[in-house]
């Protein structure tokens, strides 16, 4: 009877129930899952002899200080060629205009120092140069009269001073022949008209190029 109660006991014991096999073995409950995670023990970092720590900030430092170096070494480059160009644009300007003043100074035309084919062939380069900058500087084969009469009908309105006279006096230097006071100041006034025209009507790009690159005006 004894026995065949514990056949029945061990009968009914649910197969899925975690018997410990062994009565000195403890039994491990599970603990509840509350929805919190266990967080990793925090190791410090580990110092290796030899080793810079700040050596990668250091060598971001070093870069950032060459950059700022070069962006400082190429602006000051930068600023000295700009101030370069301007005054070699300033000294051929002031030279063009001592010819322009001293060929309109009666004066200075009468001292036997003053070289007056000289400064009309200097006027006559640069009145010519003045003409290519627009596009109406004479064509291979063109009369002077025609060439009058293009520039009369073109722009004609650049100088109060006649294209006619001046021309006229250009192909009287060109001869040999000389120019008097009145001829030599009419090429200069009207070089200086010129100027300040075809100046005022350029593009601010135009200005820089024909003024301080090329410096034509």
């Amino acid at each position: 009877i004894v026995s065949n109660m514990y056949e029945n006991d061990l009968n009914t014991i649910d197969p899925e129930l975690d018997v410990p096999t062994n009565e000195d073995e403890p039994v491990v409950t599970p603990e509840p899952d509350n929805g919190e995670t266990e967080e990793e023990p925090f190791t410090p970092p580990v110092y290796v002899p030899g080793e810079d720590p700040g050596a990668d900030d250091l060598q971001w430092f070093i870069r950032i200080m060459v950059i700022v170096l070069c962006i400082i070494v190429l602006g000051i480059a930068v600023y000295f060629l700009i101030r370069w160009i301007r005054k070699r644009a300033w000294a051929a300007m002031n030279a063009r205009y001592e010819v322009i003043d001293r060929a309109k100074d009666r004066d200075a035309f009468l001292e036997e120092d003053f070289d007056k084919s000289a400064s009309a062939r200097k006027l006559n380069d640069w009145i010519l140069d003045v003409f290519a900058l627009i596009g109406c500087e004479p064509k291979t084969g063109e009369l002077p009269g025609e060439f009058v009469a293009r520039m009369r009908e073109d722009y004609g309105d650049l100088s109060k001073i006649d294209i006619g006279d001046v021309i006229d006096a250009m192909q009287k230097e060109e001869f040999g022949h000389g120019l008097t006071y009145d001829e030599l100041s009419a090429c200069a006034q009207y070089l200086e008209d010129i100027i300040v025209s075809v100046y005022a009507g350029m593009s601010p790009a135009q200005k820089i190029v024909n003024r301080y690159i090329r410096r034509k005006i």
